[in-house]
């Protein structure tokens, strides 16, 4: 029972650690407030490179819609629009 209890603390102990450093290395490389972000590559569905418009000039939302809860971002996309940011600093 003593030598399970110990395997099981140590790989707790590593499992712990891993998260650790993966969650820092997330904050390390989030953006800041007032930070110029360059835009990135993504690839479309062929495949093929792609920007994403106004990546780094406006504030933008982007959404991922899953195939099974099509709907589930209506309420935060509503919620924008309704806002009614100015079109120069939000998109």
């Amino acid at each position: 029972m003593g030598k399970q209890n110990s395997v099981f603390s140590a790989l707790l102990i590593i499992a712990l650690s891993g998260a650790v450093i993966l969650l820092g290395s997330v904050f390390l490389n989030a953006a800041s407030v007032g930070q110029v972000l360059s835009n990135v590559q993504v690839r479309d569905a062929n495949n093929k490179p792609a920007t994403i418009p106004h990546m780094g000039t406006k504030l933008i939302s982007i959404f991922y819609n899953d195939a099974d809860a099509p709907d589930i971002n209506d309420p935060l996309a509503d919620a924008i629009k309704a806002k009614k940011f100015p079109d120069a600093k939000y998109k």
